[in-house]
């Protein structure tokens, strides 16, 4: 049977059918011919044909739809050759139809396609000519920038008002046009569409009006802004084109959408009539087979059947299998069982349908690729979340493209560290929840996040830099692409792939563009997060204001809003305030009219001083300021009030008290002068007494036992009387006003109401009606106690006492300053004495720095020294003359001589002159060499003074706290030994320690990781508030000190707590593990003062972080006011300051007033 299959057609009737081979042999190759062209000349081209009529269709409507995605010229250029293709099909189909009904049908087919391509191009032309307008729009703005810089707003703002606030609002206008009309483009939403018309017809309603005032105005002011008008005209202008041709797009889409519709209708009409076709063909042929089957069936009719079935069986299943090809299965296949035509022609048509399945998955794969991007672009918008953002992308990527796997890395802070932000699957989870990350440069991730561009690894066992992954076994390749917003590379899209060679350059394509979507979703998350925190900040800073400010009407003089520190100082609720008339607030009428005069006359009134009453009743002085406003469609005073009545007070206080300051002044002058302690404290008395108008003053002194108050002073002859009686009173003593002040060293005021009141009242100050006593002390040392009193009830008060402290405060140290001059000359006495012993310290020191004694011989021709055995000789030979050597009084030696030539007299006059010059000339060698030892250990303090004054400038100068730390330790390294050194904040509310700089020989590490405070030896400097300094055995000194040890314990250590006032704010800690002593106390005293000046730097850099970011805040505030105080109504002002918040803050925003109405609605 094989063999019979494999022979030609043309050959079989002669070898099968030898007999009947004149009867046969027209009919069967007559059918063979017939059905065989038929198949061939028509069915399977015009199969052909359709099948890339469809794909072309497709190709085309994909490449349109990518024009207008990406505005490519190569687009347009492939988009025109697949029309020529198209075009070029369509001819081809109309000449295979053989009758009317499929001339009708491929005409059909023809003329839909030739429609879809002159949509498509008609798209693309449209969609050009919005892209060359947008072009066009961009200039105009530029001109329009250039042509405001040329305008001066000022001078334009003193010409005219209304033509400064109608030029501003109709740029304000135009920018918006500007913006709605890009935001339609991008989103083609009718809402954006809507609001684009109505700002046009504002702007042209406000451009007829800027042009009616500019027409009588011929200066070149008015012609440069006639220039701006102009172009801002053509913006608007090209605006409405721009949305017209935008609109014309939108529409062409959707005609492009239908016309595939009825071409994928078309493509159907045609598979079934082609079906209709091979139908009649095999009908025919079957016919014919049993005509020559009746002829020939009793000589061959089972010859008959096997030939039939050698010829029909391979047609029908062609037949079928163009059936199931013209229906969309491009996998279908004809097994090819013999090798004649029929062989042939099955294989000819598993070779077109291989072809066509490869076109048909090409423009499927390209088309999904175009959905999953336009996907991504969608969700991109919405989503402002980053975790959610990464989420939804490698999702939608791994279930529109059965990837094996995505997953989105993201830089950390430092950008050291790739950390993965988004995954697929279990394997995603669980790298997410693991905190899964890769350094930067390593792996396929790291390298393609360093060098910025993809990476495809089609086989991951052949790249060395691949890093496996235990939870994901079946990767095999991998595609990394870059996610990047220009030259920063924010993180990476890594896609993985279970089959070899299952990812290739077009996955890289598509997923290069998804990532750069990524970026910009990943950036505007990031914009709105920081736009939201700088909008919760800036809300804070208006509800902090802490200045009273009340907004009223000027028609009705009625409040119309206060804020709550308002409320406050007036002691009344919002409720009672507004809608309440503003002379209410006023103590006296005369000032509400003299604050609105200058309101009316100068538009402002600043610092008015006037007296105002509270909610209860109470008056108090304000100082109040304001200006006239428009606020909600009518003038308006806004007014802040302050709280001065403190001040005032406090003025006329001051005024008393400077008078009687100037009395202690004097007082004190003329006591400076004294230094006899009795004529002091007497000359006191007298000069109080007199200069403050006083009844009587006197002064009791403390004895030199500490208990008795004895009267040392007292003013005029009845003080002096008093003095004479010895009067003293205990310092326990309950009743006297003088012993109390003693005892609490504070002063007091007494009133009396008779003569007998008091304590021990005396027969010569029965007139005593007040009485005051302060303590005359250094600190909290009493030394007595100044006594004053008056004729009068209540005549002294606060203020009185604190002058008389005062004065006794004085008086304390020029009675100090009279007993320490008789005390210096006792001290001068004991001087010189203490002197002496110096001396004769000093010496013995240096003589104890010797290693031998020092005594030197002349035996008139040489001076040789002499050895302590020859000095014991020497003391046992008689001498003619000994002289001492002697300096401050103390003997340092002996001058020694033996016989002299000269008479005693003369010799011992001679000897004591040289003796003493010889003495006081060692003394000054003694001192040198003293002064040098000196000089060098204050070279050497100095040189630490130094480091530690230019330590100090650097620390001004620093702004962050790392910068001050890094600066303590390079200055410290130039004092000490800091090879292993460490700092530390200490959170105090928290009770954490977090290490900042840390050092371990030349290498320096930064952290940034917290801890809670444990047992160690940093947290104990933190809780003692004391430096420790262990020079050895430091692991048994930690024992002692009950401080847990860890680690490999040091050889000697020095810290010491960073503080400053009552708060701990770090740690600075040293080390050695090779050297024990190697710190000592200097070395203590300088890392103490370090510390100190680390404190004051750290302070101050968290103070000047808050103050830049509050003068920040405050800068924002004054220019968003000044542009909102130059509108003149309502709707300027709320544009205005809809603007200005935006444009601080990075935002969108909007202004909106509400009033409550009659009834329950509401009027917005």
């Amino acid at each position: 049977m094989n063999f019979i299959k494999n022979i030609r057609l043309k050959y079989k009737p002669l070898i099968v059918f030898a007999a009947l081979a004149l009867i046969n042999a027209g009919g069967i190759y007559i059918l063979r011919q017939y059905v065989v062209n038929e198949m061939v000349d028509h069915v399977l081209p015009t199969q052909q044909v359709v099948g890339e009529l469809g794909f072309l269709t497709k190709e085309l409507q994909a490449e349109a739809l990518e024009f207008i995605s990406t505005g490519e010229e190569e687009t347009v250029e492939e988009f025109v050759e697949s029309s020529a293709e198209l075009s070029a099909l369509g001819e081809r189909l109309a000449g295979l139809a053989q009758n009317e009904n499929e001339l009708q049908i491929f005409a059909a087919s023809e003329a839909t396609s030739l429609n879809l391509a002159a949509v498509g191009q008609e798209l693309i032309d449209t969609h050009g000519d919005t892209l060359a307008l947008i072009e066009t729009f961009e200039e105009a703005e530029l001109e329009k920038d250039a042509a405001l810089d040329l305008v001066d707003r000022s001078a334009l703002a003193g010409e005219s008002d209304l033509t400064a606030v109608l030029l501003t609002q109709s740029l304000s206008q135009i920018e918006r046009i500007q913006t709605e009309t890009l935001d339609y483009v991008l989103t083609g939403e009718d809402e954006v569409l809507q609001i684009l018309t109505e700002e046009r017809s504002l702007f042209f309603t406000n451009l007829q009006a800027l042009q009616n005032v500019l027409s009588t105005d011929q200066t070149s002011l008015a012609v440069r802004v006639g220039t701006i008008l102009d172009v801002s005209t053509e913006i608007a202008q090209l605006s409405e084109q721009i949305v017209a041709n935008h609109a014309e797009t939108l529409e062409l889409l959707e005609e492009l959408e239908e016309l595939e519709g009825w071409a994928a209708e078309t493509r159907t009409e045609l598979f079934n009539q082609l079906d209709l076709d091979t139908e009649a063909l095999l009908q025919t042929a079957n016919r014919t087979a049993w005509i020559v089957g009746l002829v020939v069936q009793v000589i061959a009719l089972g010859l008959g059947f096997v030939l039939a079935r050698t010829v029909v069986t391979p047609v029908l299943r062609l037949s079928e299998a163009a059936e199931k090809l013209g229906q969309g299965d491009y996998s279908t296949r004809v097994k090819v069982t013999s090798s004649d035509e029929l062989g042939e022609l099955m294989a000819n048509f598993n070779e077109m349908a291989e072809t066509l399945g490869q076109s048909v998955a090409s423009a499927r794969q390209q088309a999904q690729a175009i959905s999953a991007s336009s996907e991504v672009s969608r969700r991109l918008s919405t989503i402002l979340d980053t975790s959610e953002l990464t989420t939804a992308v490698v999702e939608l990527l791994q279930f529109t493209f059965k990837y094996y796997h995505a997953h989105i890395y993201l830089y950390d802070d430092a950008r050291e560290y790739l950390v993965m932000a988004g995954g697929t699957g279990e394997a995603g989870r669980t790298m997410l929840e693991s905190n899964h990350k890769i350094e930067s440069g390593k792996g396929l991730v790291g390298r393609t996040a360093e060098e910025n561009k993809p990476t495809l690894v089609p086989d991951v066992t052949a790249d060395p830099d691949w890093l496996p992954n235990p939870l994901l076994p079946e990767t095999k390749a991998e595609i990394a692409v870059p996610i990047a917003l220009e030259n920063e590379v924010l993180g990476v899209l890594d896609i993985q792939h279970n089959v070899p060679g299952g990812l290739s350059q077009a996955d890289v394509t598509l997923l290069a563009s998804v990532a750069n979507q990524v970026a910009i979703g990943l950036q505007n998350a990031r914009l709105f997060n920081q736009a939201q925190q700088e909008k919760e900040q800036f809300q804070s800073i208006l509800e902090s204001i802490s200045t009273p400010i009340v907004i009223s009407r000027v028609a009705t003089g009625l409040v119309a809003y206060v804020n709550q520190a308002l409320t406050e100082t007036f002691r009344l609720s919002r409720e009672q305030l507004v809608g309440q008339v503003t002379p209410d607030f006023y103590a006296y009428p005369d000032a509400r009219a003299r604050f609105l005069t200058a309101l009316r006359e100068h538009g402002e009134a600043k610092e008015f001083e006037m007296v105002l009453k509270r909610g209860d009743g109470e008056h108090f002085w304000g100082l109040a300021s304001g200006r006239i406003i428009n606020y909600e469609g009518e003038p308006a005073i806004v007014a802040s009030i302050i709280d001065i009545h403190g001040r005032k007070d406090a003025e006329n206080l001051l005024a008393k008290q400077a008078n009687e300051l100037s009395t202690v002044a004097q007082v004190s002058t003329a006591a400076a002068t004294i230094l006899d302690p009795q004529e002091l404290l007497q000359q006191v008395a007298d000069l109080t007494k007199s200069s403050f108008d006083l009844y009587h003053a006197h002064i009791h002194l403390l004895d030199d036992s500490g208990q008795t108050l004895v009267l040392t002073a007292g003013a005029g002859e009845v003080g002096r009387e008093m003095v004479a009686e010895g009067r003293r009173i205990p310092l326990s003593a309950t009743g006297s006003l003088v012993a109390s002040v003693a005892r609490s060293v504070a002063g007091a005021i007494r009133n009396y109401e008779s003569p007998e009141e008091g304590f021990m009242p005396h027969p010569l100050l029965t007139a005593t009606r007040s009485e005051m006593a302060v303590p005359i002390a250094i600190g909290k040392r009493v030394m007595g106690v100044l006594d004053v009193r008056s004729d009068q009830l209540n005549y002294f008060d606060e203020s009185d006492l604190q002058t008389v402290t005062t004065l006794a405060s004085q008086v304390a140290v020029a009675l100090q300053n009279a007993r320490s001059y008789t005390r210096s000359e006792e001290a001068l006495r004991e001087l010189q004495e203490l002197s002496r012993r110096l001396t004769r310290e000093g010496w013995d020191e240096f003589f104890g720095q010797q290693l031998q004694a020092l005594a030197y011989r002349y035996d008139l021709e040489q001076v040789s020294p002499v050895a302590e055995s020859d000095e014991e000789a020497e003391s046992d030979t008689e001498t003619a003359l000994t002289q001492p050597l002697q300096v401050q009084g103390e003997s340092i030696g002996e001058l020694l001589l033996g016989s002299a030539k000269l008479n005693a007299d003369e010799a011992a006059e001679i000897v004591a002159a040289v003796a003493e010059r010889l003495s006081a000339h060692l003394e000054n060698l003694r001192l040198a060499q003293q002064t040098q030892s000196a000089l060098n250990e204050t070279q050497r303090r100095t040189e630490e003074l130094a480091v530690l004054n230019e330590m100090s400038q650097a620390l001004t100068a620093q702004t962050t706290v790392d910068g001050v730390f890094q600066t303590v330790y390079n200055y410290l390294s130039r004092l000490m030994d800091t090879t292993d050194f460490y700092t530390v904040l200490y959170d105090e509310d928290n009770d954490e320690v977090e290490f900042i700089l840390t050092a371990s020989g030349d290498k320096q590490r930064w952290h940034t990781e917290r801890r809670q405070a444990g047992t160690g030896v940093t947290e104990y400097l933190i809780r003692q508030r004391q430096p420790l300094l262990m020079p050895d055995n430091v692991g048994q000194r930690l024992a002692d000190l009950g401080i847990e040890g860890y680690g490999k314990m040091p050889e000697s250590w020095l810290g010491v707590p960073i503080i400053l006032g009552d708060r701990v704010l770090g740690v600075i800690g040293l080390e050695s593990y090779t050297t024990p002593h190697l710190y000592n106390e200097q070395h203590l005293n300088l890392l103490t003062a370090v510390a100190n000046q680390a404190a004051i730097s750290i302070e101050s850099t968290r103070l000047l972080e808050g103050t830049v970011a509050l003068a920040e805040e405050e800068q924002i505030l004054r220019q968003i006011t000044t542009r909102v105080s130059t509108a003149v109504d309502a709707e300027t002002i709320l544009r205005t300051a809809a603007e200005e918040i935006g444009r601080a803050l990075g935002l969108e925003g909007f202004v909106r007033l509400e009033s409550v109405g009659r009834g329950n609605g509401k009027v917005k």
